[in-house]
């Protein structure tokens, strides 16, 4: 088994994502109309067949340094939002 080190914040923060999700199960967020559409459009554009393969992938990622690709998407999209809103 490979171990790795990462920091008390990293691991609560992760911890607490996981929590969210639970309380958010639980309260039938899994039964809500697209549901399972969100996820496989999250997935496809993450390029992963399912969370424990993207999950592997963002570890890869983050071991050498650099930023999720889903991450950047959303920076792209920012940007060109950011673009075209009206200067002040």
């Amino acid at each position: 088994m490979e171990r790795i080190s990462i920091s008390k914040e990293e691991l609560i923060s992760l911890i607490a994502a996981s929590e969210k999700l639970e309380a958010l199960e639980c309260g039938g967020v899994d039964n809500w109309s697209y549901y399972c559409e969100s996820k496989a459009d999250y997935l496809k554009q993450a390029e992963a067949e399912d969370f424990e393969e993207l999950a592997e992938k963002m570890l890869e990622e983050k071991l050498k340094n650099k930023t999720y690709k889903h991450v950047k998407a959303k920076e792209k999209t920012k940007d060109k939002e950011n673009d075209n809103e009206p200067e002040r």
